[in-house]
């Protein structure tokens, strides 16, 4: 079996393991959501590995990735169809 650093490290500072994943998946959920919700589902999965429950953290960053996530989705549909609008851009099918 691998040495566990996490673990150690846990046992002797008294903080959740995965602290440093947290808190970078937390600042990313706001620059880079998709990179943010990775980085916040890995150290979710590595705390319940070791028998720790999920912090308020991680919730907090796993929630800001979804909502941003959602937001940067809408903001891309909308600024398309508003420059398809802008540009008088109609699709046409059998292209002539």
């Amino acid at each position: 079996m691998a040495y566990d650093v996490d673990h150690e490290v846990a046992a002797f500072t008294g903080e959740p393991p995965a602290r440093v994943l947290v808190i970078a998946g937390l600042v990313l959920s706001v620059l880079l959501p998709p990179v943010g919700l990775i980085l916040t589902l890995i150290a979710r999965h590595k705390q319940r590995q070791l028998g720790y429950s999920p912090d308020m953290v991680s919730t907090l960053a796993l929630g800001l990735s979804f909502v941003f996530l959602v937001l940067g989705i809408i903001l891309a549909v909308a600024l398309t169809a508003g420059l398809m609008a802008a540009n008088n851009w109609v699709p046409t099918i059998g292209g002539s």
